[in-house]
């Protein structure tokens, strides 16, 4: 019975932390995409050697794909 008790409390806690490592905002799809242009256009100018503009577009092009995928 002990063995029961303590399965089903870990079972719980597992649960409970999962649940609770989701991102805030995610259901915000303009939040999520100005996080996405925050974290990736300075890198992705810097590296490919690419302007402003075309770096949003290759954003707008990259969040619409994984935004299906999802």
């Amino acid at each position: 019975m002990k063995k029961l008790m303590i399965l089903a409390s870990l079972c719980t806690i597992l649960y409970i932390s999962k649940a609770d490592a989701q991102q805030p905002g995610g259901g915000d799809p303009a939040a999520m995409m100005q996080r996405y242009k925050d974290h990736i256009k300075r890198e992705l100018i810097e590296k490919s050697k690419i302007t402003d503009v075309e770096a949003d577009k290759v954003i707008d092009i990259t969040f619409g794909y994984r935004s299906k995928m999802r």
